[in-house]
């Protein structure tokens, strides 16, 4: 009986696939015939336990996939005396399963054979080898150049005679080396120079049957199975091990030897405190992860404008090669946003442990304000450096380390004081009482070391007994106050972070460290204070509104809109404790400073005014447990006010209208009137009532809604781009969805202005569209939510300025999968396009795709997208039978309406975005593309069901020329085909829609 070797190589998640393997293969392949299993893998507890006697394990290092891959041929002769007991050696994939008998004689080589068999899929057999995914880089040593091949061989099962197997295997090594010392990497590593060496021999072939991906629906017949990874890997698991090699956005993240690193950039925001406790956080997360590089980024610390700004290096000696370099900030940039993890704090403060992912780059943010996240060995990269100190501070030093009874108090002032914003997070809690009931901690004898931001203030209003006030280091020597205070035997601490290190870093181990019982207004602080520290009680001042923050979006179009809005935040800023913030949105500022407001500025282009989008913005940047979103001239009295949030308070609520739906227009008479009278009954008796919207009662202007609850359920639906049905739906939305959304008795009242293009709807479409979105999302919630779709976008190497371009469309848009594909080049440009659409056909075949994105780098999406509008057409369009849909096309012969958005065209022109169902992609594999064709003219062929979404999702941006024919490349020439395009089924569309019910 023959003895065949069976080689199974797997590292990291791979390794969860051997017992099965193992079980299959032993009983199914070659039954007739003795086997011997050479287990190479890097999971030493394997490698260490009781295998079965004809399984010899070998530990490897892991080095990365590519290598790992690259290298297998090294593996089979690091075994070479092993594998010659054999008369035969196979290497079969990690996923691979026999699932019936399989007989020697149906795979093992013939005499004819050069003593080698491999696997090459039934539907290669017959196909122009030009379309194989032989590597076609001339400088690699797998290349195989066009014109030559007959086959494609998978590298997850070839073997043959042992001696032929081991021949081969040096000759692979060879290649793999001259590559590896030339820092090249062929397209599908060991498989590619498997195909270059099986080139000039004559392999047996091993068909389909033998080894079927389990997502192509085996039949009855099959042997053998190739598992499909998705089922056993988390959704971005086996792609993120992929993506450093294969994503060249990522090619930054591999070094010299081909070894990838995935990297993790904790984004710095705060003051020193809070970038001490980001720091140490890094330092523990290096340790606990040590084979990801982590960085500082110090960047975000500029954009917001932090206190003074990056001082970790100077004040503790941080290396630089802990700062993220410029060139890597703006690499991440490009990167699609699939293998990125942002990991933001889902609470803003609070122990949330870091867990790990495959994600090849980490974005980390957050104030991380706890001691859960570091260990003490941190403190071995907090030390001060004291010949840094000026002389006072020296001085003073000395004087606390002599001084065994003394105290740091510290006092924060400053934005806690006057930033209004601040004052409602953590203002009024360190108050005069705390300190006094602060002191009463400590013996008599006690000196006391007073240090803050307002030295003079604290003399006035706090003196202490036996008190030094330290008022010397100010700008860039404030750090030393810290150092001061971490030098004391005991502290009494701010609820400030820099204080907080100031206690923390005080290595006494017998120290007293008082804090305040609450660290944030109406926010809990789990975690933050160590519990072997006092926490002392304070009484806050009464803030009726601490709890509430109103956001107010705006674009002033007029001189009265800002009036309004002037008005509108001086009424509310007399709610005691509110917090306001204005975001403004346009091409320049127009909003001066206003008292008690926080205001933001967006430089936004766009003529419409993205109202949702900034909705959202404003809801996901504030902190407060309940959110009041606000037109900036709408007036709504203070009892109605009190009614909402008092009932969002006691849970009775989600959503609150602060009004029963009537809305009156206030003139400015009657305005100067109430404001000089205080009577609301002015409001409502000299103010025209407005009408009903869509035949319902307002509610717009105005409503409250915990926070939380808010997002949840989306936010403001951001399909509504301007003025118009984004109240309505919202309402809707949550009514549908079971969210308690109640209103109060009363009206509210509108401030008249002139009704400017962000009071209306933008153009006649936009409120078609409109409608039809609010008809959309009034319905049950929609079943796509978890749906992405794969785009293949052809792009040729050289042309950077297309890539950008494409990049762009994409890059916001979670729906999409975006895979770039290098365009065929040839001489003949539709024959070019032919080969790059093959390309992509053949990858989503073998991927097992069912519908997939054909994309030119020149598409752009029009306004007229919406994702849930746009899957919903594809899941209709598969259902009425749909070959292939066009979201746009340039030009048409007929076209016949088949649905509210969907026509049917005879022939088409263009192919910048097309969606092909799985069961076209054969007749596009099989068809024998001549140089006298076009690509959208045999597309147009090929399938009778075609149809086009009209208005159209996608056309093509004017790049000035054309690949395809001479015709078109002349400039504006595309824009001219699909305006045509446009008009001529705009007029379709109107008569359909004519002879509609």
């Amino acid at each position: 009986m023959i003895t065949i070797g069976i080689i199974y190589i797997s590292t990291g998640l791979y390794n969860r696939f051997w017992e099965g393997f193992y079980e299959s293969v032993n009983s199914n392949f070659c039954v007739d015939a003795n086997k011997n299993f050479y287990l190479f893998t890097d999971d030493k507890d394997m490698v260490a336990r009781k295998l079965p006697d004809n399984v010899f394990p070998q530990l490897i290092e892991d080095r990365g996939w590519v290598l790992n891959v690259m290298r297998r041929s090294e593996f089979f002769l690091s075994i070479e005396e092993k594998l010659k007991e054999n008369d035969f050696v196979f290497n079969l994939n990690s996923n691979y399963r026999a699932i019936a008998p399989i007989y020697s004689g149906e795979i093992l080589p013939e005499d004819s054979n050069d003593g080698v068999s491999a696997l090459c899929f039934d539907f290669y057999i017959g196909q122009n080898p030009d379309n194989f995914a032989y590597d076609r880089n001339p400088n690699s040593s797998a290349y195989i150049p066009l014109g030559s091949g007959k086959y494609y061989f998978q590298g997850g099962f070839y073997g043959g005679c042992t001696t032929e197997f081991l021949n081969m295997s040096r000759h692979i090594k060879e290649l793999t080396e001259i590559d590896i010392s030339r820092k090249i990497v062929p397209r599908f590593h060991d498989e590619s120079y498997l195909n270059r060496y099986l080139l000039n021999h004559n392999p047996r072939i091993i068909g389909t049957l033998y080894a079927v991906a389990e997502q192509w629906n085996p039949t009855a017949d099959s042997k053998g199975l190739l598992l499909d990874k998705d089922k056993w890997f988390s959704k971005n698991e086996l792609e993120n091990i992929k993506s450093l090699h294969t994503e060249p956005t990522l090619s930054f993240l591999i070094d010299d030897n081909l070894r990838s690193q995935p990297i993790a950039i904790i984004n710095l925001q705060g003051g020193l405190g809070n970038q001490i406790f980001q720091y140490a956080m890094m330092v523990q997360l290096r340790k606990d992860f040590p084979n990801r590089r982590f960085y500082l980024n110090r960047s975000t610390l500029q954009m917001l404008e932090c206190h003074q700004g990056y001082q970790l290096d100077y004040i503790f000696g941080v290396d630089s090669d802990m700062v993220v370099p410029e060139n890597i900030i703006g690499q991440i940039a490009k990167i699609p946003s699939r293998y990125v993890r942002r990991i933001d704090e889902p609470l803003f403060c609070g122990y949330t442990p870091i867990k790990d992912s495959t994600h090849p780059v980490w974005l980390i943010s957050g104030y991380r304000q706890s001691e859960k996240y570091f260990d003490d060995s941190v403190r071995e990269n907090l030390i001060f450096d004291y010949t840094k100190l000026n002389e006072e501070s020296k001085d003073l030093l000395e004087v606390i380390r002599k001084d065994k009874a003394s105290v740091a108090i510290h006092i924060r002032r400053g934005d806690y004081v006057r930033d209004i914003r601040t004052y409602n997070l953590m203002g009024g809690i360190c108050t005069k009482e705390y300190y006094s009931e602060a002191i009463k901690q400590f013996d008599a004898d006690s000196n006391y070391y007073v240090f803050s931001d307002d030295i003079e203030w604290c003399k006035k209003n706090l003196p202490f007994p036996k008190a030094l006030y330290i008022s010397h280091n100010h700008g860039a020597d404030s750090w030393q106050d810290m150092m001061l205070i971490s030098a004391c035997a005991h502290q009494v601490i701010a609820n400030s972070s820099f204080s907080w290190w100031g206690a923390w870093l005080n290595d006494n181990l017998n120290k007293i460290v008082i804090a305040p019982e609450s660290w944030f207004n109406n926010i809990k602080d789990k975690d933050l204070v160590p519990s072997s520290w006092r926490r002392i009680k304070t009484k806050q001042a009464d803030k009726m509104y601490n709890d509430l923050t109103i956001v107010i979006p705006v674009r002033v179009d007029s001189a009265e809109r800002l009036r309004n809005l002037n008005f509108v935040t001086d009424s509310l800023s007399k709610l005691d404790g509110i917090e306001i913030v204005i975001l403004e949105a346009d091409k320049h500022p127009k909003i001066e400073h206003i008292d008690n407001v926080r205001r933001i500025f967006v430089e936004d282009y766009n003529p419409l005014f993205y109202h949702t989008k900034y909705v959202n913005l404003l809801c996901s940047m504030v902190r407060r447990e309940f959110i009041g979103v606000w037109d900036c001239d709408v007036i709504v009295p203070k009892r109605q006010i009190d009614e909402a949030i008092t009932a969002l308070r006691k849970g009775k609520a989600d959503m609150f209208y602060p009004f029963d739906g009537r809305c009156y227009n206030v003139s400015n008479n009657v305005l100067e009137e109430y404001i000089s009278t205080s009577d609301e009954s002015i409001l409502t008796s000299g103010s025209d009532r407005l009408s009903c919207i869509y035949g319902k009662h307002t509610c717009g202007g105005a409503f409250l809604a915990n926070r939380n609850a808010f997002i949840e359920a989306g936010g403001d639906n951001e399909q509504f781009t301007g003025w118009g049905a984004e109240d309505l739906e919202r309402y809707k939305r949550w009514e549908i969805r079971g969210y308690r959304v109640h209103r109060t008795e009363g009206a509210i009242y509108h401030l008249d202005h002139i009704r400017g293009a962000n009071s209306r709807y933008y153009s006649a479409e936009l409120k078609r569209s409109t409608l039809q979105a609010l008809l959309e999302s009034c319905r049950e919630p929609g079943e796509f939510s978890d749906i992405y779709i794969p785009v293949f976008i052809f792009n040729l190497p050289q042309r950077d300025e297309r890539r950008e371009h494409i990049i762009s469309q994409f890059a916001l848009r979670p729906e999409f999968e975006p895979i770039l594909i290098d365009a065929c080049i040839h001489p003949i440009g539709a024959v070019g396009l032919w080969h790059s659409i093959v390309k992509a056909v053949m990858q989503a075949k073998k991927r097992g795709d069912d519908v997939i994105i054909l994309c030119e780098d020149d598409h752009i999406f029009t306004e007229n997208y919406s994702a849930i509008s746009f899957i919903r057409n594809i899941v209709e369009a598969a259902e009425q039978g749909c070959d292939i849909l066009m979201g746009g096309v340039g030009g048409f012969g007929t076209a016949v309406p088949v649905a509210y958005s969907r026509y049917w065209v005879d022939w088409f022109w263009c192919t910048q975005f097309v969606v092909v169902y799985a069961h076209s992609f054969d007749k596009i594999l099989e068809y024998d593309f001549k140089d006298t064709d076009t690509a959208d003219g045999v597309l147009s062929a090929l399938f009778t069901r075609k149809l086009t979404l009209y208005p159209f999702i996608s056309r093509q941006q004017d790049f000035g020329y054309s690949d395809i024919t001479l015709n078109n490349n002349r400039e504006n020439e595309m824009s001219r085909l699909f305006n045509n395009a446009t008009m001529r089924l705009s007029v379709i569309d109107s008569v359909s829609k004519a002879y509609r019910i």
